[in-house]
């Protein structure tokens, strides 16, 4: 996977024209966007502080409110640090505004500060002392802002000196750019890195090699006895050793993956992950990614596809019509809170699908979906938990969803979903017996809760066509004939 997402990486430069070396592509790499999701920007409103210089000194002269600017990230400057703590730079999404402002964000930043810091003719510690003695002003301010904002947006926190983002200063992009190569070696109060050692990631021997890279916290030491090997937290470098040049190509090919290649799958989230087997040149690899993005984008849709799941955005069967020199990965995960928050769960990785693999399991639904048994079955359709038609029944992973569901009798079978979801992309067996058992629960609990006979019926063949399909696709384990 590792390999998978510095290609990705590696192409997303290449195509950006960005080059590592060139220190305002370098921030470009290493800073956030506020919104954690563009396409759907829940953080609309930019809480601006504004300070002046007078002499020597700083003056507090008031809040501003500002609408989110995609194309003002590089002024915003924002780094998530800490959850718990600071973040990088004095830009900070709002949990709540006394929470950010005063007890784990801004001005914890300032106090923060270790030494004057002169710079373009500003004090970071007079700035850090005009906030300080104007905080209970600041704070109301703050508040009185927000209170204007709607509810159902969240905003940031962020400052404008002499009327200058925090971006626009030379310090605090020197303070993003050191700050975040400190955290690839630096944290829990130890220094995990060496000189003159081989990186994991390139295979060469490199300056210097960190030990707490931890793309998507697939590898986590956040506790001592998570190393591998019996290894103290300073010798992390020892079991996974990344030179600065891969760690900032993950990074990149990380933020490519998040932002294009992230999809529902009910009730979880998954990233696909191309992976080319003989180390395609950037044309074919250029050609791949804009069908990904193209498909994903009305504007450029050809032609109506059939999906796995209810994701519109779904692109499984572009994919199967590729031939053979890339495979696909799929990586179900959890993150409570966003891709940006300190929890992210590997819940199931899919190594190695073939587009030919792909191909078939379209093929085989194609094949069952035409039976007159299902074409003239009509489902309703709902939206928002209101019915807004019918179709006829179609085979996608939500037929198993039907039989395994999140959350029934106060019980999850996430667990039994994807496993069967990994043996369909896998070709592995599935025990007729076992699923029997979940497909008679839902029928038997249906016709006993006086269900109409509509529903019985539709679950009923839901269950038949789940039985086909598997049958179809030769993994369904039993003695019975189908």
């Amino acid at each position: 996977m590792i390999e998978a997402i510095k290609e990705i990486g590696k192409y997303e430069l290449k195509n950006k024209g960005k080059n590592i070396d060139n220190s305002l592509d370098l921030l470009h790499i290493l800073i956030d966007d506020p919104e954690s999701n563009p396409k759907k920007p829940t953080y609309k409103k930019i809480l601006v502080i504004l300070i002046k210089k007078v002499g020597e000194k700083y003056e507090y002269s008031g809040v501003e409110i500002e609408e989110y600017d995609g194309e003002k990230i590089n002024k915003y400057l924002y780094k998530q640090g800490s959850p718990k703590g600071t973040d990088i730079t004095p830009t900070s999404r709002v949990t709540t505004i006394d929470s950010t402002f005063e007890k784990t964000k801004i001005l914890p930043w300032f106090n923060n500060l270790q030494e004057i810091n002169l710079d373009e003719g500003i004090n970071l510690v007079n700035i850090g002392d005009c906030i300080r003695n104007n905080k209970e002003q600041i704070l109301n301010d703050l508040n009185e802002k927000h209170s204007e904002i709607d509810k159902k947006e969240k905003s940031v926190i962020t400052l404008k000196i002499d009327g200058k983002y925090v971006g626009e200063y030379n310090i605090f992009k020197r303070i993003l750019v050191e700050e975040s190569k400190k955290g690839l070696y630096s944290k829990y109060g130890k220094i995990s890195k060496a000189e003159n050692e081989f990186c994991y990631v390139c295979n060469e021997r490199k300056k210097d090699v960190y030990g707490f890279v931890d793309t998507y916290k697939f590898y986590t030491v956040d506790k001592p006895g998570f190393v591998s090997g019996g290894f103290h937290q300073k010798d992390a470098w020892k079991v996974y050793p990344v030179c600065l040049n891969c760690a900032l190509v993950l990074e990149v090919g990380k933020k490519y993956v998040n932002d294009n290649l992230n999809f529902n799958f009910y009730g979880f989230n998954y990233f696909l992950i191309p992976k080319f087997i003989n180390k395609e040149g950037y044309e074919s690899k250029k050609e791949i990614f804009k069908l990904i993005e193209n498909q994903q984008d009305p504007k450029f849709a050809k032609k109506e596809v059939k999906r796995f799941t209810q994701d519109e955005k779904e692109i499984l069967e572009v994919m199967s019509e590729q031939k053979n020199y890339l495979n696909m990965n799929f990586m179900f995960y959890e993150a409570p809170k966003g891709l940006g928050g300190s929890v992210f769960n590997i819940l199931l990785y899919v190594e190695d699908i073939l587009p030919s693999r792909l191909k078939k399991l379209f093929d085989e639904k194609r094949e069952v979906d035409k039976m007159d048994i299902f074409k003239e079955c009509m489902a309703p359709v709902f939206k928002d938990k209101k019915k807004i038609g019918e179709v006829s029944l179609e085979f996608n992973f939500g037929i198993l969803r039907t039989f395994l569901p999140k959350i029934s009798k106060n019980r999850t079978y996430d667990k039994y979903f994807l496993d069967i979801v990994n043996k369909i992309f896998t070709n592995k067996q599935v025990n007729y017996d076992f699923l029997m058992q979940f497909i008679m629960q839902k029928i038997r609990d249906e016709f006993v809760n006086g269900y109409s006979t509509d529903s019985t019926k539709i679950s009923t063949l839901k269950g038949f066509m789940l039985l086909n399909y598997l049958n179809n696709i030769n993994i369904l384990k039993t003695n019975k004939k189908i």
